[in-house]
């Protein structure tokens, strides 16, 4: 029955915890013997399930909530990721006979969520009401670790530093919850609503996370630092798409007192930050500092495009109110680089910024020989690219994408200002003459062709919306042409 089979895939979850019996690996539900290195640990470590395997040196141990994630995830994704023994297609079999999910008004569906179970388990699970708890899990972890990083928390007992092993499991319950809140944005169509809303508190913490380890003073910049950012961007990514009622929450003002590299002039005459703020800060203090080779290099190329992404989605979602918020911006080079008082439009900085990332193949760029079809399989290009251009070429095409939907024009904000910025940061060639929307557009196409070299038909999910944005931008070249022949 179809009850028994969903049962199955829930003890195939648990079964990745190894909760067996056997001779040579045994399983203690009692109070674990690690070694507590605060207070703090005292409180949760003895509850750890210890794993003792005599093949290796030392035990492995996981916590109760540990355990219920991955199951979690387990059931939500139907892929096997923890054990090599059974194969992913196990949680992925369709029962013939399965015809489940019924609508309000008892009616059966009929299409892809009655046949397949990943689908319908995800849809159950949203109509449950469960989804809000794993948004208060979130949130009350990042606030945890926001408390775990500031020195003054543990200066009582361990000489000003915060501990290792609670900072590494709040971490670790960090990013399992994400990976759990990213596969059901993915899966659900409405879990991403459900698990945003304001009750929840999730956008805000995920932004106050961010703000606060990236900019207050009483924060470390351990490497748990940067990757508990990097975990708040990636989620705020997921929820973000195509879901307005985040996006809403994001260009919300907070009277959170943290000093920002980029504000817009609203905020800044209130004494009040918002989300955008928030996230335009951040990717504007990380561009500048990757410009100098240090650790994190990787994390931060994620993380910049994190930011790109998440801009993009708000200006796609929300896009009156966050275009006149971008293109008010100011950033401030001061707060990020002591000595410095070099205050710009945000919105030039960006366009700047996307442009330079060209440099490398600008010219072919400019004569339109980048990006063709011909080109895109071309061995040595892409052997050029794969030397130290290829990461340049993601962020130009995901900037572009982000400065594309800006010049949209809108049936209430038109966005004449703002196309007139962006086309004065565009590169001329050689002739001196602008390269305006066409190199956009070339950009775009090149960026395109990539994907689908390098990825094949999966990269029918990006490529898809960035061509139909080429298009829009062809629309718009076109009118100026014409407004310039009369």
């Amino acid at each position: 029955s179809s009850i028994d089979k969903y049962e199955g895939k829930i003890l195939l979850a648990l079964s990745r915890a190894k909760l067996t019996h056997t001779k040579a690996n045994s399983i203690s539900l009692s109070r674990s013997s690690l070694p507590s290195a605060c207070s703090f640990c005292n409180i949760w470590v003895p509850f750890m399930i210890s794993n003792h395997d005599p093949s290796k040196e030392q035990g492995s141990s996981i916590s109760a909530s540990s355990l219920a994630l991955v199951a979690a995830d387990c059931i939500i994704t139907g892929r096997d990721k923890f054990s090599a023994e059974v194969n992913s297609s196990d949680l992925q079999e369709e029962d013939e006979d399965l015809t489940l999910g019924f609508d309000s008004n008892g009616q059966n569906l009929h299409g892809l969520m009655a046949k397949n179970p990943i689908l319908y388990a995800n849809e159950m699970l949203r109509l449950s009401g469960s989804l809000p708890h794993y948004s208060r899990a979130m949130s009350e972890t990042l606030v945890a670790i926001l408390l775990s990083s500031k020195s003054t928390v543990w200066s009582s007992h361990i000489h000003g530093n915060s501990c290792s092993k609670c900072t590494t499991y709040l971490q670790h319950r960090a990013s399992s919850l994400s990976e759990v809140i990213d596969s059901l944005c993915c899966l659900s169509p409405n879990a991403s609503i459900t698990l945003s809303l304001q009750e929840s508190f999730l956008v805000p913490s995920l932004l106050r996370a961010i703000a606060e380890l990236s900019f207050a003073a009483n924060h470390d910049q351990s490497p748990l630092c940067y990757e508990s950012i990097s975990t708040a961007l990636k989620t705020l990514t997921s929820l973000t798409h195509e879901n307005s009622v985040a996006c809403d929450q994001i260009i919300n003002s907070y009277c959170w007192k943290i000093p920002l590299p980029a504000s817009s002039q609203d905020s800044g005459l209130s004494s009040q930050i918002t989300g955008l703020d928030i996230i335009f800060s951040y990717l504007f203090k990380t561009v500048l500092s990757r410009q100098s080779k240090s650790a994190h290099h990787k994390t931060k190329y994620d993380n910049i495009i994190f930011c790109l992404n998440i801009l993009t989605n708000i200006v796609e979602m929300v896009p009156n109110s966050t275009k006149s918020m971008i293109e008010n911006i100011v950033v401030n080079e001061g707060l990020v680089h002591a000595g410095s008082n070099v205050k710009a439009s945000g919105l030039s900085w960006l366009a700047r910024w996307v442009v330079s990332k060209t440099l490398g193949f600008q010219d072919s760029v400019m004569k339109g020989s980048f990006g063709s079809k011909a080109e895109a399989s071309s061995t040595v290009d892409v052997t050029e690219l794969e030397t130290g251009e290829v990461d340049n070429l993601v962020t130009s095409g995901n900037g572009f994408v982000l400065l594309a939907y800006l010049m949209t024009d809108d049936d209430i904000f038109p966005s004449g200002s703002i196309r007139d910025i962006i086309l004065k940061e565009l590169p001329n060639d050689k002739g001196g003459n602008s390269g305006g929307i066409q190199f956009m557009i070339k950009t775009l196409k090149a960026f395109c062709n990539f994907y689908h070299y390098s990825v094949g038909d999966l990269s029918v999910a990006v490529i898809a919306p960035v061509v139909k944005l080429i298009s829009g931008l062809e629309k718009m070249d076109l009118l100026e042409q014409r407004e310039k022949w009369f």
